[in-house]
């Protein structure tokens, strides 16, 4: 699905990975008004599964990740 997605809309489709330990994925979890909670999360969170046209992102925070989407995104207009 998400290869069609990126042939039908190249060079304008985009996907990312949000690398993250579990225990950050917890911890961000927690702080949702209505968080999955560990035992669910546990069952979807999956180590290293991006994919390959994924661009893998490791900021540390919302800010940063939304600072390095943005500047891929209006560099590529």
């Amino acid at each position: 699905m998400l290869a069609r997605v990126q042939a039908t809309f190249a060079p304008r489709a985009f996907s990312y990975y949000l690398d993250l330990a579990f225990e950050e994925t917890v911890a961000r979890d927690a702080a949702k008004p209505q968080p999955f909670g560990p035992d669910r999360l546990r069952r979807w969170w999956r180590h290293q599964d991006w994919l390959p046209q994924d661009q893998v992102l490791t900021a540390p925070s919302t800010t940063a990740l939304a600072e390095q989407i943005f500047l891929e995104v209006t560099r590529n207009e």
